[in-house]
């Protein structure tokens, strides 16, 4: 039972742990027949040492455990992580043919996938051996059912013998005693009669195969199947894992039995990729633009293509550093590089025109770059140094937003010194062979005129313009407060989950009949693509992927808040949303009621959640 769990397992793991180096919190989870222990450390531990440390440890606890106890399994991954991969397993064939097609097949085969770090299976079901004794035979024969169990241990075992020594050979000799199939438990006698007939189980008990009670019921728009969750490794890259797994899945589909298929539910890497490509097309969009204004402004394609070189030369330079230094090419750096696509010409574009200004001015190509190079160097380094000041205090930021934005710093900061070096480096030179430029554009120079009239109006009225902007910058800094907060931007990411619960102690039956009502909710939807279902004991979970953008009208958020009140009718205990992703906790408030009296801790729990 969880109490006896609690009591001979997790307690003492607890106690033998408590004393970790760099463990910030331990937490457990007792259940019938399992134990589930979940450390957090501090970030920066070396993870693979902290592990060796628990497998020490718990090499002296295994000894005092009770005598079936398996062997502990550590496993190292992320907590808030969701699985990389949701797999789905369907076909014409009953459900215990597609478990053990998940188990035996694609489970232990996509486990051995480089960066997996645990994969869970549920639905479905699974086969067993059923003995069902007739109690009057029993009686009869002055047995009983703890007579039965020590005969059935006693007749499964395998016995070494020694060995054979013939030669040079020698071979393990060993007697084969475990059951073989179903006819061998069937003619396992039970005793001697004293006629001198032995009497074989089957003459008083029914053996036979049946199929167990489902676990946890698993569905896909509505129909059995078995779901199949891979989670990845703390660490591992997950577009790598996804790619990799997703071979091993198309492999493996050759050894499936005939009538069984899988389909990917969700893939974390497809997203991921997806992301990056929209971030890349937007960074080759700015860079298209920025290109055309320069283009517009300096009416000189050769200029422009030196100034277009800074690009690809800076992002190139930094993606080597990257590869050095053990960045990956992930949202955060591509939006740093993204970020200062628009920057890296700046300094191109001022040497270019200093240049340029010098070149009509009659003098040599060889000495307008010197002199035109030299004038602005100073103004140009001091100006890189001041963009990048302005991601400096990064490093002043708390540890766990320090690790998350700081590739950011690198990739901006590396590229816009590699556009100062193509600056002041690379644009003199071309632009030293450069021919003498043609007048300038009349439009642009009416432009100038302009703006220098502009520019003596408002030098006229300095005080009045600065108490201008003094009055904007107050009036933004009241706004302020009223655009709200988030520790990260929110993604539309076309996909939702559902948790719903009922009272504790519900027959995993009503449950699900109440889960069927949401499915039909759900799929009654035109703007619902398809839902994935998990019901154990007294909690569902659906996964809900959404159609693609373009042809639905609102946004993921709007969807389940038209979704919230019908689903919220329904007789659940607890009906809880997640749009951040599969396995993701949006939470805002975190409450943990600790104690050592489950009944009051229950108690107070469901009092707190009915008050909030």
């Amino acid at each position: 039972s969880p109490l006896e769990i609690e009591q001979t397992i997790t307690k003492p793991i607890e106690n033998a742990l408590a004393s970790l180096n760099n463990l910030v919190r331990i937490r457990s989870v007792s259940q019938e027949g399992r134990a589930e222990i979940q450390m957090d450390f501090r970030l920066g531990t070396d993870m693979d040492f902290a592990m060796q440390e628990v497998r020490e440890r718990l090499a002296y606890l295994l000894p005092t455990f009770p005598e079936d106890t398996l062997k502990p399994q550590i496993r190292k991954y992320d907590p808030n992580a969701s699985p990389v991969l949701a797999i789905g397993v369907f076909g014409a064939a009953d459900e215990v043919v597609l478990r053990q097609a998940a188990e035996d097949i694609l489970q232990k085969s996509l486990a051995r996938v480089p960066g997996v770090a645990h994969i869970e299976v549920s639905g479905g079901r699974r086969l067993e051996i059923v003995i069902e004794p007739d109690p009057e035979r029993l009686q009869a024969l002055k047995l009983s059912i703890f007579d039965l169990t020590s005969l059935l241990k006693q007749n499964n075992v395998e016995v070494a013998l020694g060995a054979i020594t013939q030669g040079r050979l020698s071979l393990p000799w060993r007697a084969a005693g475990e059951f073989r199939s179903l006819a061998d438990i069937k003619k396992i006698g039970v005793l001697r009669t004293p006629a001198g007939s032995i009497v074989s189980l089957d003459q008083i008990a029914r053996v036979s195969y049946v199929s167990q009670t489902e676990e946890a019921i698993s569905r896909y728009q509505g129909d059995p199947r078995v779901s199949i969750q891979v989670y990845r490794e703390y660490g591992s890259h997950i577009v790598a894992v996804s790619a990799a797994l997703r071979a091993e899945l198309s492999r493996l589909q050759k050894r499936l039995p005939y009538g069984v298929k899988t389909e990917i539910i969700y893939d974390q890497g497809t997203f991921i990729l997806d992301a990056i490509q929209r971030l890349r097309l937007a960074g080759l969009i700015g860079a298209g633009l920025a290109l055309g204004v320069v283009f517009l402004f300096l009416r000189h394609l050769a200029s422009t293509l030196v100034i277009a070189a800074a690009i690809p030369i800076s992002i190139l330079g930094t993606f080597g550093f990257m590869f050095l230094s053990g960045i990956s090419l992930n949202l955060i750096s591509l939006a740093g590089l993204t970020l200062g696509i628009g920057m890296l010409v700046d300094n191109n574009i001022v040497v270019i025109e200093n240049i340029y200004r010098y070149r009509q001015h009659r003098l040599s190509g060889l000495d307008a770059a010197s002199l035109g190079t030299a004038e602005v160097f100073k103004a140009l380094a001091a100006a890189t140094l001041l963009h990048l000041s302005v991601f400096f205090p990064i490093f002043f930021l708390q540890k766990r937003i320090r690790l998350l934005y700081q590739d950011l710093f690198y990739t901006v900061s590396l590229s816009l010194l590699l556009s100062l070096a193509v600056a002041v480096v690379l644009a003199p030179v071309a632009a030293a062979r450069f021919s003498r430029p043609s007048s300038r554009v009349t439009w642009l120079e009416k432009l100038k005129a302009r703006h220098r009239r502009l520019l003596k109006a408002v030098l006229r009225h300095a005080g009045l313009w600065a108490i201008f902007a003094m009055v904007l910058l107050a009036t933004s800094l009241f706004f302020l407060p009223f655009l709200g907060f988030e520790s990260s931007t929110a993604l539309d990411r076309g996909e939702f989950s559902l948790v719903a619960q009922t009272p504790p102690g519900t027959v995993q039956t009503v449950t699900d009949r109440l889960t069927k009502r949401a499915e039909r909710l759900l799929l009654a939807r035109p703007e619902v693509q398809d839902v994935s279902t998990r019901v154990y004991d007294n909690v569902a979970t659906l996964w809900v992927r959404l159609v693609p953008p373009g042809k639905r009208q609102q946004t993921t958020r709007e969807i389940v808040e038209t979704l919230r009140p019908q689903l919220e009718a329904l007789p659940f205990a607890l009906v809880h949303f997640n749009i951040e992703g599969f396995g993701k906790r949006e939470r805002q408030i975190s409450l943990e009621i600790l104690g050592s009296d489950q009944d009051t801790l229950i108690s107070l729990a469901l009092y707190l959640r009915r008050q909030l």
